[in-house]
């Protein structure tokens, strides 16, 4: 498959999986790190994939922000018979790390919304480097 390939999609519902803060375990003079998750889903009937990003906020091992979404990419006719392989679907490197940048930002947009005008506001989901999230092609059965 090339590079050049157009693929069309259209991004179809977005959901708020979890979302917690946990006031009692956070101390604002402790650094905080964070963890990240990412996964892919597939509704075959329906032609959307589903890309779900997880954010964990945390004190060392203490998670005090928790946010998880999923984005949902209904693909165009075209484009899913391209990407279809027997009962699985594979989507090039490229178009996985544009789907995953979409629930980034999405993830992003939900936090700052769900935390606005909280102490908790100040955290946000940074500008990340996808191309080491997906590093291959990414097949989904």
């Amino acid at each position: 498959m090339s590079n050049q390939e157009i693929y069309t999609f259209k991004l179809r519902k977005i959901q708020t999986d979890q979302f917690a803060i946990i006031e009692d375990a956070f101390e604002e003079e402790k650094p905080v790190t964070m963890n990240t998750g990412l996964k892919f889903g597939l509704d075959e009937k329906a032609k959307v994939v589903m890309v779900s990003t997880l954010f964990r906020f945390k004190h060392e091992k203490q998670v005090f922000l928790l946010i998880e979404t999923s984005c949902f990419f209904e693909l165009a006719s075209p484009t899913w018979e391209l990407l279809q392989k027997g009962d699985t679907i594979v989507l090039p490197q490229n178009l996985a790390q544009h789907l995953v940048v979409i629930a980034i930002g999405t993830a992003r947009g939900v936090l700052h919304s769900k935390t606005e005008n909280t102490v908790f506001n100040r955290f946000f989901i940074p500008t990340l480097d996808v191309t080491h999230w997906v590093e291959t092609d990414i097949t989904i059965s």
